[in-house]
């Protein structure tokens, strides 16, 4: 893996499920958007944020992606970025996926290095980050949002090439699925603190 390969983290949402904002939580003592952005650059990936306003996380040091549309949900953020990136792939995590493992997230670079978007297979429901996506997805996102969708599902609807990487691959590398999990409520973050206990 090398730096030229971009990573962008998703900052901009509103956090309503779980009650205030998840970006700046503590894990292993630092911010929770912080700990992510440091993880991703000892990967090795050229790392920046998608954030609502220019300059939000300044004050620790994150380069940020202002949105086009502030809250206007994760399908507007990976517009905004894919538009002001110039790496033609990207690859795009949530701000609350302080577990990512590294050895996953090489490999989902290089898988189906043709498709339009790649991701992880999940357990159950579909989750679509982390994700490997395509600048040529550009014309298509920009009619979804035309018609007022706002989720990543939405693209599976589409004529895009979407492929995922098999959990039966993937989980030998991460047979707890720690790459998957993310904070949407009270019990997903007591659940990584108490996993960030044994690290």
């Amino acid at each position: 893996m090398t730096i030229k390969n971009k990573a962008v983290i998703l900052a901009g949402g509103a956090s309503r499920r779980f009650g205030e904002d998840k970006t700046r939580l503590i894990f292993q003592g630092k911010p929770l958007v912080q700990s992510v952005y440091q993880t991703l650059k000892q990967f090795g990936f050229d790392v920046f944020v998608s954030a609502t306003l220019p300059g939000q996380f300044s004050d620790l040091g994150l380069l940020t992606i202002a949105d086009h549309s502030p809250l206007g949900g994760p399908l507007q953020a990976i517009y905004s970025v894919l538009t002001q990136v110039s790496a033609e792939k990207i690859l795009v995590v949530a701000c609350d996926m302080p577990l990512l493992r590294k050895e996953v997230l090489e490999k989902l670079v290089c898988y189906s290095p043709d498709a339009d978007i790649v991701f992880l297979e999940s357990e159950g429901k579909i989750k679509m980050l982390p994700g490997i996506y395509s600048k040529r997805i550009i014309p298509i996102v920009s009619s979804l949002l035309e018609h007022g969708k706002k989720d990543l599902k939405s693209i599976l609807q589409t004529s895009l090439d979407v492929r995922f990487l098999p959990k039966t691959v993937w989980r030998k590398m991460d047979p707890d699925f720690l790459s998957h999990l993310n904070v949407n409520r009270r019990e997903d973050w007591d659940k990584i603190k108490t996993i960030e206990a044994s690290l």
